[in-house]
């Protein structure tokens, strides 16, 4: 039985799992957690108009995918100029980033700078046409944490590279998440 879901919502949540995003088309390929479309994230092109959606998010789904500059390539097609996309991953050096047999691609600041036509590694690299502009990283924004690691959250929110490059292999926090904007 194939279910029919609102073409008209705005907001994709890709990779939904159980958690749920209020008000977003849900997808996944696993039927246990009902998901408004099932579809593999592997399989191309998504089942999607171009332009549909104003904001897309991925939560720890982009770990476990095979390609992730095709995943990106497709979200692109698929969210409106200007969209929103919200990536949150185990952070590489975490724990967490180890956990799951099934993860392919590890996260750090600067992962998602090659598709940032503003950064050095877009135009130097040219791995990719796919264009977004980073916006916002942010690191264990929903953990519960003490009052130093608070501290240790709120320095590496600041200075993402500082922390990444002198603290992050002492200190590693747990998640990260990018905050992006599809550009022209």
């Amino acid at each position: 039985m194939v279910k029919i879901f609102d073409k008209n919502k705005k907001v994709l949540d890709l990779g939904s799992g159980i958690e749920k995003i209020t008000g977003a088309l849900r997808v996944d390929n696993n039927k246990e957690v009902e998901p408004d479309v099932i579809h593999d994230l592997n399989v191309f092109p998504y089942p999607f108009e171009n332009e549909q959606f104003e904001e897309v998010h991925l939560n720890n789904i982009l770990l476990h995918l095979d390609d992730v500059f095709s995943v990106m390539k497709e979200i692109h097609r698929i969210v409106k100029t200007n969209g929103k996309i919200i990536i949150k991953c185990a952070y590489f050096r975490s724990n967490y980033a180890y956990h799951f047999p099934g993860s392919k691609n590890h996260f750090t600041v600067n992962t998602f700078n090659f598709f940032d036509p503003g950064h050095i590694f877009f135009q130097k690299f040219k791995y990719t046409k796919t264009k977004f502009k980073i916006e916002k990283i942010i690191f264990n924004e929903n953990f519960n944490s003490g009052f130093l690691k608070k501290i240790l959250i709120l320095f590496a929110n600041r200075f993402p590279q500082i922390y990444e490059s002198k603290i992050s292999q002492i200190l590693p926090l747990d998640e990260i998440k990018y905050q992006l904007k599809k550009v022209i």
